[in-house]
């Protein structure tokens, strides 16, 4: 199953990495946020974190998942 975080401040990274350790959850983890490049920092660290999870980590803008975990706060405007 291919799992979404929409989200990847503390609480999205966290929440990626307790699929990654559970291990057999899920075969695909996909990190969505506006930031890509802190997206793709946290899919890196999280395949480098758990090199024995069968679970592929990447990161995209958008993608079609099976679920979805939202990890998102509203932001307010400066």
């Amino acid at each position: 199953m291919k799992v979404g975080i929409v989200g990847v401040g503390a609480v999205g990274a966290a929440t990626a990495l307790s699929l990654v350790e559970r291990g057999g959850t899920c075969r695909e983890i996909v990190l969505i946020d506006r930031d890509t490049p802190r997206a793709d920092g946290v899919a890196a660290d999280l395949g480098f974190a758990a090199p024995l999870s069968p679970a592929l980590v990447t990161a995209s803008l958008r993608e079609s998942c099976r679920a979805v975990a939202s990890a998102r706060r509203r932001r307010r405007p400066p």
